[in-house]
C-alpha cells in the first residue's frame, strides 16, 4: 500500500497513476522529496529500506546513506558525505552508488538515481530518488567475505542493468507527465476561458443598476455561453416566479407569466432551489405544453438564483442548445457559477430603486412642504394687507372723526372751565397718539407704499424709521427705478429686510448698517451688512435659525437665493439674489 502526506506543492502527475506504475513495473525503493528535501511520498519497498516512518523527515534522517569509493565511483571523494540532496535540489540529477545503513544489520550497497522535477514554470517542484539494492545473479547480497574484485565484478554488472532499467523508468515517467500535462493544460485552458467569462459578465451586470436591464444582461450572456437560442429570467414574488421579458435570438419581447411554487420548470426550482435539466422537453411533465412560449422547446436548463441564506431571489432559464445538441453538466456548472453573480447585480439593483424610490419621495415631500409653506406666507400677506386696510381706512377714519368731534366740542367749553377745556385737549392728544399707533401697526403689517411706491421708496422708509426707533445707523443706497417686479417678489425681499434689520437690533450688537439694492446682470441684488459681532453659521441654533430659514425660504419661494456670511467679530453680511423677469412671474406659488 502507497504511504503518502499531503504535499508543500502540487504535482505534474497524480499520486494514483505514479503509485501504478512504481508498483507495477519497478521492484526499486521510491522515495519523493519536496523542494525542501522532505519526504512526502514512499512506496513499500522505500518503507523496507527505512529505520522509521520516512514521512515527513528531511530524507538524510530517513535514509543513511554514505558514497561507495570503489573504482567506478571514483569521484565520491568529491560529493558530500553522508550522503546529501543538495546538488538535486539545485537542479542536478545523481547516479551512484552509496552504503546504506540500517540499524541492526549490515551495511548494504545500493545504487542510488535521483532527478529533479520542475514544474510548468521552470522552478523546482520535487525531486525522485530510486534506490535499487545490489545483488549478485540468484538475487542474494553478495558475500562481503567473497574476494574483492569478483564482488566489484558483480555489481558492476547489476550496476548496468539497474542503469538500464531506471533509463526506462525516466522514459516511461516522461511519457506519463506529458500525457497528464497536455490534459491538465486542456482543464486549465477551460478553465481559465469559464473564469474570464464570469469575470466579464459580472462587469457587464454591474455596469447597471436597473433590474429589468440586469436581466437582459443575464440571459444575453448566459444563451451566448452555452450556446442557448432563448430564454427569459424573473423574481420571485409572494406568488411565485415571475417572468417579465423573454429572449429569442437576440430579440427582447415583453412577456409576463407567473408559476405558482411547484408548477412548471420554475416552480420546481422554486421549491427545491436546485438547477432542473431536460433533454427531452416534449415529454417532460414540468413543462406546461399548453403555453405558447413553450412550443417548440427542444432541452431547457433552469438555474435558481439564490440569495446569501439559500433562499431564492428569482431564476433563469436557457432553451434549445444549438446545433440540436444536449445540455451538459458543463453547462450546469456555469450556470450555477454565475447564479450568485446575478444575485448581487439583482441585489444592488433592487436596492438603488428602493433609494431612488425613497429620495424621490422625499425630494416630492420636500417639494409639498415648500409649496404649502409659500402658499401660507401668501395667505399670511393677503391676511396682512387685509388688516393693515381695515385699521388704516376703519379704524383710522374714525379715529379722525372722534378727534374732529372732540374739536368741536372743546371749542364749545367756558373759557372759565379751564379744567375741562384741558380734559379736551388730553384727550384729543391720546387720539392723536392712537392714531399714529394705527399707522405704525397698518404699515408694519404691509407698508402702503409697497403698493403704491414700489420696493425701492417702502426700504428707504423703512430704513429711516428702523434708525429713528432703535439709533442703529442705517446708510442706504437703493435703487429708485421702476423695476419689473411682481408683488411676490417686493414682499419677499420688503420681508427679508424687515426680519434682517430685525435680527440686528436682537443680536448682532451693532451700531452701523449698510443696505444697497442694485442690478447685476439682469438680477436684482440686496445686500445688508452691520458691524455687529457676527456668528457662525454653521452652528446656528434655536428661534434665530428658524428666522433665518424663513428668510431663505422667503427667497427660494421667488425662485432666488440667499447667502449669509458670517464670522465672530466680523459682523454678518445677508446677500439676496431675485432674478427679474419681465411681463411674468417668477412666484412659485399660483
Amino acid at each position: 500500500m502507497l504511504v503518502t502526506r499531503t504535499w508543500a506543492e502540487p504535482l505534474s502527475i497524480s499520486e494514483q497513476d505514479l503509485a501504478h506504475f512504481v508498483l507495477d513495473r519497478t521492484d526499486a525503493a521510491v522515495v519523493v522529496c519536496d523542494s525542501r528535501g522532505i519526504v512526502v511520498l514512499a512506496n513499500p519497498a522505500a518503507l523496507a529500506l527505512a529505520d522509521a516512518d520516512p514521512l515527513g523527515q528531511p530524507f538524510s534522517n530517513a535514509y543513511r546513506l554514505i558514497w561507495a569509493r570503489t573504482e567506478s565511483n571514483n569521484d565520491a571523494a568529491t560529493l558530500p558525505s553522508p550522503f546529501s540532496l543538495d546538488p538535486v535540489l539545485a537542479g542536478e540529477a545523481l547516479r551512484r552508488v552509496c552504503l546504506l545503513e540500517k540499524e541492526g544489520q549490515p551495511r548494504r550497497e545500493v545504487a542510488v538515481s535521483s532527478a529533479p522535477c520542475k514544474g510548468p514554470g521552470g522552478g523546482l517542484l520535487c525531486c525522485i530518488i530510486s534506490m535499487i539494492e545490489v545483488v549478485d545473479a540468484i538475487g542474494v547480497s553478495p558475500d562481503v567475505t567473497a574476494p574483492r574484485q569478483d564482488r566489484e565484478e558483480t555489481a558492476e554488472r547489476k550496476r548496468v542493468e539497474q542503469a538500464q532499467a531506471l533509463e526506462q523508468s525516466r522514459s516511461n515517467t516522461s511519457e506519463l507527465t506529458a500525457g497528464e500535462s497536455g490534459s491538465q493544460t486542456t482543464e486549465r485552458t477551460l478553465a481559465e476561458e469559464t473564469t474570464r467569462a464570469l469575470l466579464r459578465i459580472s462587469s457587464k451586470l454591474n455596469s447597471t443598476l436597473d433590474v429589468e436591464a440586469t436581466f437582459e444582461i443575464l440571459i444575453d450572456e448566459a444563451m451566448r455561453f452555452v450556446g442557448g437560442e432563448s430564454g427569459f429570467a424573473g423574481l420571485r414574488t409572494v406568488h411565485g416566479m415571475c417572468m417579465r421579458r423573454f429572449l429569442v435570438n437576440g430579440k427582447s419581447i415583453e412577456l409576463e407569466h407567473t408559476w405558482a411554487p411547484g408548477v412548471g420548470i420554475p416552480g420546481w426550482v422554486l421549491e427545491h432551489r436546485a438547477p432542473y435539466v431536460t433533454n427531452d422537453a416534449p415529454r417532460d411533465p414540468f413543462m406546461p405544453h399548453a403555453l405558447p412560449f413553450n412550443r417548440d422547446v427542444r432541452n431547457a436548463i433552469c438555474t435558481p438564483i439564490l440569495g446569501a441564506g439559500g433562499e431564492v431571489v428569482g431564476f433563469f432559464e436557457i432553451r434549445n442548445k444549438a446545433g440540436r445538441a444536449p445540455f451538459t453538466q458543463s453547462d450546469v456548472d456555469f450556470l450555477m457559477a454565475l447564479s450568485p453573480i446575478a444575485c448581487i447585480a439583482i441585489e444592488n439593483a433592487q436596492a438603488y430603486k428602493r433609494i431612488s424610490d425613497a429620495e424621490g419621495a422625499v425630494k416630492d415631500s420636500y417639494t409639498q412642504l415648500r409649496a404649502l409653506a409659500a402658499r401660507l406666507q401668501t395667505i399670511r400677506e393677503e391676511e396682512r394687507t387685509e388688516i393693515a386696510r381695515e385699521l388704516h381706512d376703519e379704524l383710522g377714519q374714525a379715529l379722525t372723526a372722534l378727534k374732529m368731534d372732540l374739536v368741536s366740542l372743546a371749542a364749545l367749553l367756558p373759557k372759565r372751565n379751564a379744567l375741562l377745556r384741558e380734559r379736551a385737549r388730553a384727550m384729543t392728544d391720546q387720539i392723536d397718539a392712537t392714531i399714529k399707533t394705527v399707522r405704525r401697526l397698518s404699515s408694519h403689517l404691509r407698508p402702503v407704499m409697497l403698493d403704491d411706491l414700489g420696493l425701492g421708496p417702502s426700504l428707504e422708509w423703512y430704513a429711516q424709521e428702523f434708525q429713528t426707533r432703535t439709533g442703529i445707523i442705517v446708510e442706504s443706497d437703493i435703487l429708485q427705478d421702476e423695476l419689473a417686479l411682481d408683488q411676490s417678489q417686493a414682499t419677499a425681499l420688503f420681508r427679508i429686510f424687515q426680519e434682517t434689520l430685525t435680527n440686528v437690533a436682537r443680536h448682532a450688537n451693532a451700531t452701523r448698517v449698510n443696505a444697497k439694492l442694485e442690478l447685476r446682470a439682469g438680477e436684482l441684488v440686496l445686500c445688508i451688512q452691520d458691524n455687529g459681532q457676527g456668528f457662525e453659521v454653521d452652528k446656528v441654533r434655536g428661534n434665530r435659525s428658524l428666522g433665518l430659514l424663513g428668510m431663505r425660504e422667503r427667497a427660494e419661494n421667488v425662485r432666488g437665493t440667499l447667502e449669509i456670511q458670517g464670522a465672530p467679530g466680523q459682523g454678518t453680511i445677508i446677500l439676496v439674489t431675485v432674478p427679474l423677469e419681465v411681463g411674468g412671474s417668477t412666484s412659485q406659488v399660483d
